[in-house]
């Protein structure tokens, strides 16, 4: 169940600060390494319990099911252990995060026979919105706004998509900067990065609720629009037969097709296929898969690994065999639903293509009269004499014959002494931004003897990119995150995260075999920093 500790150290820094924070504080570290103490918990069993506590942590596991996951994956621990360092870890790791674990949390703690009323913990508050009003946040907070209303849906919407983690951000990126004829903003990459970092910036403050699926309304065969044809040229016009051509060809098309809703094709699906005795979990867990892949949150592969996944890890538990023909039929039912969108999408590329061309064609020709009229005012200067209509082609190119060039040979290049071909030069540093990605650890140790101090400084310098430019300061930060320093810093969370010790045991241990690495102080330091830069 052992995942990648760097997949999972990326996912982690994705979760909110708030969450992010109560994760690495290293108290809570120290504390769960006393429980492993006190119930002799050895290193091999550590690395799977610390396992299913980061699945917990980034909700790929239900806290529910973490019990049952454990004795299942550490059979040979008494049972009476494995109950007892549920309940400690329960108490003290997964009930201050309850308002972002769930209800579950409650459950587990009363079925090891505890009222989690009487546990006193202090719990991590994390501010709960749906996607819909961080959009608005985001798009508030930012300063961007449209003024014609479709643009400003458009945008609400695509930063809504990728909240719900519908789109990645490479596909946000594409969305913004795609012009607006063709269902995008028009966005510059600039503008378009901008939106980005407030998207992330605004996952980092807050948790975004997961929302009942709307009903869609009900689709509307698009009907056959008549060609328009301009006769601009002969290939113009070709263009534009083929245009009416893909649009009474959707036409035709959608009327063939019995238009459907997203909620309508996962009903049919479901009684298709699934059997009467089968409970309200396994169905609720099956709609949640159908809804991801027809809304297109999950590829085919990823749907196909779900309906064969094992229950507990939230799938469906189906066999290979089983698993291949719903898939084969959740994919039909997939491309019936997003034609529709792939024949519009079709269609305006295609229109946009043709408008492109004109506009070529329109610059192609001002360009060509104006050199025409300037190559007759030069023969005019040149002869003054007024350049007849009939005759400005041939007079402005017996005029270029006369007036060519003049051909100047280069100067011969004196050879270059062979003693200095081996000088070669030291790249030096240029500005702050590579400072901060060169900084060494024993660089970061002369800034000063106290290592907040040192943090600190390293801040400063951050603030004064950001006082230029907001963009220079990301720069900035991503620059830090490279260094030496923040390596270190990075591979002692990786190997904590891998193998279940606190990051005070891990400091020492390489502090003992002499590796170089950072101090406890130096790595609370860090932490505190990172809080304050949001890296």
């Amino acid at each position: 169940m052992l995942q990648n500790p760097a997949e999972i150290l990326k996912k982690i820094r994705s979760l909110p600060e708030a969450i992010q924070d109560f994760i690495f504080d290293p108290e809570g570290a120290d504390k769960l390494e006393s429980i492993f103490k006190e119930e002799k918990i050895d290193e091999k069993d550590k690395k799977i319990i610390s396992g299913l506590l980061s699945q917990i942590f980034l909700k790929e596991v239900s806290v529910s099911d973490f019990l049952d996951l454990s004795k299942k994956e550490l059979p040979s621990l008494p049972q009476e252990t494995l109950k007892r360092v549920a309940l400690k870890i329960a108490e003290n790791r997964f009930l201050p995060l309850e308002d972002y674990l769930g209800g579950g949390v409650g459950e587990l703690i009363r079925s090891l026979g505890v009222d989690p009323k009487t546990v006193e913990i202090q719990r991590v508050e994390v501010k709960n919105l749906t996607a819909e009003e961080a959009a608005t946040e985001i798009l508030l907070e930012s300063g961007l706004k449209f003024e014609e209303p479709v643009l400003a849906k458009r945008v609400q919407e695509i930063i809504e998509m990728r909240l719900r983690e519908v789109r990645d951000d490479l596909e946000t990126v594409a969305a913004l900067v795609r012009g607006p004829k063709i269902g995008g903003l028009g966005l510059d990459e600039k503008g378009a990065k901008k939106v980005i970092d407030s998207i992330k910036a605004k996952l980092l403050e807050v948790q975004i609720k997961a929302e009942e699926p709307k009903p869609e309304p009900s689709a509307i065969p698009i009907s056959p629009i008549s060609p328009n044809l301009s006769a601009v040229s002969l290939a113009e016009a070709e263009e534009e037969r083929e245009v009416s051509h893909i649009k009474k060809e959707m036409a035709k098309k959608m009327a063939d097709i019995k238009i459907m809703t997203v909620e309508d094709a996962i009903k049919k699906i479901i009684k298709e296929t699934v059997a009467e005795s089968k409970g309200d979990d396994y169905i609720n867990k099956f709609r949640n898969i159908l809804y991801a892949r027809l809304r297109d949150v999950r590829d085919a592969l990823e749907t196909k690994e779900m309906l064969a996944k094992h229950p507990r890890l939230g799938g469906l538990g189906l066999t290979p065999e089983e698993a291949e023909k719903i898939s084969n039929l959740i994919e039909d039912t997939f491309k019936a639903l997003h034609q529709k969108k792939t024949e519009e999408i079709t269609l305006k590329l295609k229109e946009e293509q043709i408008k492109l061309r004109k506009e070529k064609e329109e610059k192609q020709k001002l360009s060509k009269e104006k050199e025409e009229k300037t190559l007759d005012e030069r023969w005019s200067g040149l002869t003054r004499k007024p350049v007849a209509a009939d005759l400005s082609r041939r007079s402005s190119a017996e005029a270029d014959k006369k007036f060519q060039p003049i051909k100047i040979e280069p100067s011969p290049v004196p050879e270059m002494p062979k003693e200095m071909e081996d000088i070669r030069v030291k790249k030096v540093l240029t500005g702050p931004i590579e400072e901060l990605e060169q900084l060494t650890l024993s660089d970061f140790r002369k800034l000063s003897q106290i290592p907040a101090e040192r943090a600190r400084k390293i801040k400063g310098k951050v603030d004064l990119l950001a006082q230029e430019d907001i963009t220079k300061k990301i720069a900035g930060a991503t620059a830090w995150k490279k260094s030496e320093v923040m390596k270190n810093y990075f591979d002692i969370l990786k190997e904590s995260i891998m193998s279940g010790k606190p990051v005070a045991q891990i400091i020492k241990d390489k502090d003992a075999q002499k590796i170089s690495s950072l101090t406890e102080e130096e790595f609370r330091a860090l932490v505190e920093l990172g809080r304050q830069l949001k890296i």
